[in-house]
């Protein structure tokens, strides 16, 4: 009975690793680990990562699982829709500072360390 229980193992295995990885949805899992299914929307959304939002696997999911934003928009609820990023870039800042100070030092001939160049 082992040279069959055998396989079995192995595609649980890589059932749970997929699993693991956000690759397959809980109800996938358990499908193929010969266990029934749940079907909710927790179930059935990808959990990529515990620290991100699950990925629903249909649209009406998102509002079970509260990514629905404001006014209908996919993303974390209250977040405005669109944008560049998560956070507005603060006041006075210019995310090409770095390049434009690099820059300005080449144009003088200048370089960072004080002291004379070693040849």
């Amino acid at each position: 009975m082992e040279a069959l229980e055998l396989p079995r193992r192995k595609r649980r295995a890589e059932a749970r690793e997929e699993w693991n990885a956000g690759l397959i949805s809980a109800d996938e899992y358990r499908r193929r680990a010969g266990l029934p299914a749940f079907e909710n929307a927790h179930t059935r959304a990808l959990w990529i990562s515990p620290q991100k939002a699950p990925v629903p696997a249909r649209p009406e999911d998102a509002a079970a699982l509260g990514i629905q934003g404001a006014g209908g928009a996919p993303g974390m609820p209250g977040a405005p829709a669109g944008g560049e990023g998560q956070f507005p870039p603060q006041a006075g800042t210019d995310p090409n500072a770095p390049l434009l100070r690099r820059a300005g030092r080449r144009r003088r001939g200048g370089r960072r360390g004080a002291g004379p160049r070693r040849r």
